[in-house]
């Protein structure tokens, strides 16, 4: 048991990095999105983005 603990103890910080670089990746993609429709549309249906990687 003890040595699973440890084991996920050092493969956590991995996950939550490559979460975090998923996350990112998204808010890119969404304010790609929002400069487009202001340039194309003159209009902009995302007010604003905000996110958060929970411990």
């Amino acid at each position: 048991m003890l040595d699973f603990a440890q084991s996920l103890r050092q493969k956590l910080p991995r996950f939550m990095m490559e979460y975090r670089f998923g996350v990112d990746e998204m808010l890119t993609k969404v304010s790609i999105l929002r400069e487009e429709f202001i340039h194309l549309h003159q209009y902009n249906p995302i007010e604003h983005v905000t996110s958060r990687v929970k411990s």
